[in-house]
């Protein structure tokens, strides 16, 4: 799949569910978040293929988000 139709692809998903400013590269840092919300930022750090923790730390640990957020969240992507 080339990356112009990925972006397509994830525009066109965005639009009918009404989320705006979506681009692929944010199911990296969604999926980062949850690794290292699950499992600890080490687990976090060897999944993502970052050499320095601090990668890590920099673009997929968010300590204002609120516990519970994402509970669920993708329990509804099998239906898009």
């Amino acid at each position: 799949m080339s990356r112009t139709s990925a972006w397509c692809l994830v525009q066109g998903y965005a639009q009918q569910v009404g989320l705006a400013h979506v681009k692929p590269h944010d199911f990296r840092h969604f999926v980062g978040t949850e690794l290292t919300r699950r499992h600890g930022i080490r687990q976090a750090q060897l999944a993502l293929g970052h050499k320095r923790i601090e990668t890590t730390v920099q673009h997929y640990v968010l300590d204002e988000l609120e516990g519970g957020l994402t509970d669920g969240l993708y329990c509804c992507l099998g239906t898009l």
